[in-house]
């Protein structure tokens, strides 16, 4: 939730395209004041209606404000799925920041790079841009926000024949949300998202519809907030329906 107490924290991590699929908060983004730290904390089930496909996932990301204006990120996600038999997990480095930034819009800048899989042997690099649109320049009311990502990574030897030997794949995300403050400290949110793949998956498919996320963040002071998510899976090609709940704690330490 942007706020105007505080400029705080990356509430959003991007989104894995290699397997491992972490929670996420339906939110906007912002850097962190010079000095500041975070530190989030996201628990979610993912795959309710899938049976054994269910996942859980948890997340834990540190930041910290560099200068004004640019932040860097530590995170860590871990995954498991088919009765926890499956694990899957990310370890992932970030810088972003605010190049433009007005009463009314923001663009933010992203690049993170990361390793994943179950042994964390799978690099990736994920540059991306968020815009923002809001109606009041202190965000209390309400606004629009457009996030665009990219990840780079090799393919799985499944995933092309043995007379390809290109083996770089990326994945685009599309990201189109909004937010409604509702009170004070009281904030909902809804997201849409797509997924376009280079290279087709095993199922043959080169994009997901993906889904719709609804949020509501609620502030309890000015350094804890409890974030809160309901994931809806919009079925493809074939695909049964699924849907997915998180929550998250947000805890923000101030510059000395």
């Amino acid at each position: 939730m942007r706020r105007s107490i505080m400029k705080s924290r990356l509430s959003l991590v991007l989104v894995v395209l290699l397997g491992c699929v972490p929670a996420k908060a339906a939110d906007t983004t912002e850097t962190w004041d010079a000095g500041a730290a975070n530190i989030d904390f996201y628990l979610g089930f993912d795959g309710i209606g899938r049976g054994e496909e269910g996942a859980i996932a948890g997340d834990i990301m540190i930041g910290y404000g560099l200068v004004d204006r640019l932040s860097a990120y530590l995170g860590l996600s871990l995954e498991a799925a088919n009765r926890l038999s499956k694990n899957s997990g990310d370890l992932r480095l970030g810088i972003f920041g605010t190049p433009l930034e007005s009463d009314h819009f923001d663009m933010d800048l992203f690049l993170e790079i990361g390793a994943a899989g179950p042994a964390f042997d799978k690099f990736r690099m994920a540059p991306a841009v968020e815009l923002n649109l809001d109606l009041d320049p202190d965000r209390s009311s309400a606004g629009l926000y457009l996030r665009t990502a990219v990840s780079l990574h090799a393919r799985s030897e499944s995933e092309f024949p043995e007379d390809d030997d290109n083996t770089l794949a990326f994945d685009i995300e599309g990201v189109l949300g909004a937010y409604l403050t509702v009170a004070a400290g009281h904030q909902l949110l809804v997201e849409f998202d797509t997924i376009f793949h280079r290279h087709p998956l095993e199922s043959g498919r080169s994009a997901e519809i993906g889904g719709i996320a609804l949020g509501y963040n609620v502030v309890l002071n000015p350094a804890i907030e409890i974030i809160s998510q309901l994931y809806i899976g919009i079925p493809g090609n074939n695909e049964r329906f699924s849907a997915g709940v998180m929550i998250g704690l947000i805890a923000t330490l101030p510059a000395r």
